[in-house]
This record gives C-alpha cells, sequence and structure tokens, in this order.
C-alpha cells in the first residue's frame, strides 16, 4: 500500500474532526478509498461502514500529508518545502470517529467497474 494511516485527530470535534494520511510512494488518489467503521473486537472490524470516501484523481508525492475532515470545505494542495499537504473534505452533517472503537479503515483499489448506465 503506498499510503498509510498516521492518526484520527479531534475525534468527534464538528469541523476539526480529520484523518490523516502520508504518502509513502508516488500515488494517484482515486485508488484508494476511506470508510468510517468500528472494532467489533481488537482484531475485527464491521462489514457495515458507516460511510465512505472516494478519493478523487488527484497525484500525491511519497512524504505528502493527506489530511481529510469528516466536515465541509474546498479541496486543496499547500505546497511546502519538499513535500505538500492535501486537504479534502467528506461533507458530512456529523463527525464519525467520536469514540475509541471507532476506525477508520484504507483501502487501496486495483481496479473497478460500474453497473451499466440508466
Amino acid at each position: 500500500m503506498r499510503l498509510r494511516i498516521v492518526q484520527i485527530a479531534d475525534r468527534g470535534i464538528p469541523f476539526k474532526e480529520r484523518l490523516h494520511m502520508q504518502v509513502l510512494a508516488d500515488a494517484n488518489l482515486s485508488y484508494y478509498m476511506v470508510l468510517a467503521s468500528s472494532y467489533i473486537t481488537p482484531q475485527s472490524v464491521s462489514v457495515k461502514p458507516k460511510s465512505s470516501f472516494w478519493f478523487p484523481a488527484v497525484n500525491a508525492k511519497a512524504g505528502d500529508n493527506i489530511i481529510l475532515y469528516t466536515g465541509s470545505g474546498l479541496q486543496k494542495t499547500e505546497p511546502a518545502i519538499g513535500y505538500s499537504n492535501h486537504f479534502f473534505y467528506w461533507g458530512l452533517g456529523q463527525t464519525v470517529w467520536k469514540g475509541v472503537g471507532e476506525c477508520a479503515i484504507l483501502l487501496e483499489l486495483g481496479n473497478w467497474q460500474t453497473s451499466p448506465y440508466g
């Protein structure tokens, strides 16, 4: 996997709650999705996620930070010395990681297919 989860910051705080990820190797973010879920046991998570966020086609470089806020905002990239910070906004009306048992699942998508239009 070319991304890794660093932390969930400001759990349960509206407009501040966010998932921080780091890019380990150059990647197009359209191959990544985050699920908001919860632990059933310390070793297993629920198969019924509460919500999902599929990243748009943005190229990220090794060392970049990906910040996904659960609230609303405008997607942007801020260059820094040697890396960039990419900000994304889920647009949810409430926070999703209020408790310790709630988790983020990062998925790397190899390919996908849609049903026919109509």
